[in-house]
């Protein structure tokens, strides 16, 4: 079903949870949502009789040998919703071969949207709302490692910050090729200013705040844990200050020292900004990474949904190429220490 319509999708839906409930289900408001790299998605309504339920559905792509799962993201978020963390509880999943044509998860759908879209919208209660998102990410950072389900850690343990550094380095360089110097400056002063390895927390891998929903009570839910891993938390930190707006306001909050600051407070443990540097700068390689992995798949056919990536990629990279040199310069102290 990879070119489904909505109508065969409606009869798959209708099928699968069907099945799981054991009573007749009605599907509607059936719509498909922006794809990722290496997922689709559809929201819809599905009435059991009772209760109508606001669900999504996500299927998996072939290809995205780097992303979790969707057999382990949905492991990792039935432990940390039993953990009590802020994440989308999840209705069902199915293998390769499903009903609905590959592997997939339906979670609840919360109302409201995005949380970027709710900071852009009327009156936005901008306080309330970082000092949610701050906690949700120091809660996350928190979670019971040892809770953490087996099939999510075989596949997506610890990894360092020389191993990061290998793989993203990796996928840019094999796109956008040696010849962009700033790009292999960039690699070699994170090669030679690596932090020594941490004690492993859980790590989103893209926490943003498209990927945190919002409901209209301020409750917030993190999704689209495909790149999620146990590492360091600076990772995430510096992620997540990597998407300012305009006014250099961290996800449209909170200037960079003060969502730091609210971090630091709410986490109980103080952010180290030399190890910080490094993840900054790691960030930006990363992003170029994922820039030229999406355009890559644009470009061997059948990916027409990926091509806009492609073009963004082409207007960004001058934008990055500019925060590298200034990151690169930033971490150059933390490099000579670490030669030392």
């Amino acid at each position: 079903m990879t070119g489904a319509t909505p109508q065969d999708m409606a009869r798959a839906l209708t099928h699968v949870l069907g099945t799981q409930w054991g009573r007749d289900v009605a599907i509607s408001a059936l719509r498909r949502l922006t794809g990722g790299t290496s997922h689709d998605s559809w929201a819809f309504d599905a009435d059991d009789g009772a209760v109508v339920h606001p669900l999504i559905l996500r299927r998996e792509f072939a290809g995205a040998a780097l992303d979790v799962s969707l057999a382990a993201e949905c492991d990792l978020l039935h432990a940390l919703h039993a953990q009590g963390l802020p994440v989308p509880r999840t209705i069902a999943q199915g293998a390769a071969g499903s009903p609905v044509g590959t592997a997939y998860a339906i979670c609840e759908r919360l109302s409201g949207g995005d949380l970027r879209k709710r900071l852009a919208g009327p009156e936005p209660d901008r306080p309330a709302l970082g000092l949610a998102l701050v906690a949700a990410q120091a809660r996350l950072h928190d979670c019971e490692v040892a809770r953490l389900p087996a099939r999510f850690l075989s596949e997506h343990g610890y990894r360092s910050p020389a191993q990061q550094v290998d793989t993203w380095s990796a996928i840019a360089l094999d796109g956008i090729g040696a010849g962009d110097a700033l790009l292999v400056a960039a690699i070699d002063r994170l090669r030679r200013a690596c932090p020594a390895p941490g004690e492993p927390r859980l790590v989103h891998g893209d926490f943003k705040t498209n990927n945190v929903v919002c409901d209209d009570d301020g409750r917030l839910a993190v999704i689209d844990w495909e790149l999620a891993h146990l590492g360091d938390p600076l990772e995430d930190l510096a992620w997540t200050m990597l998407w300012t707006t305009p006014f250099d306001l961290v996800g449209g909050i909170y200037p960079a020292d003060a969502y730091l600051a609210a971090y630091e407070a709410v986490a109980g443990r103080s952010v180290d900004r030399g190890r910080l540097a490094f993840w900054n700068l790691f960030a930006l390689v990363k992003l170029a990474a994922i820039f030229v992995r999406s355009a890559s798949l644009a470009g061997e056919g059948g990916a027409a949904r990926l091509r806009p990536t492609h073009a963004m990629l082409l207007r960004a990279m001058p934008w990055i190429d500019a925060q590298l040199a200034r990151q690169i310069a930033a971490l150059a102290p933390v490099a000579a220490e670490a030669v030392r």
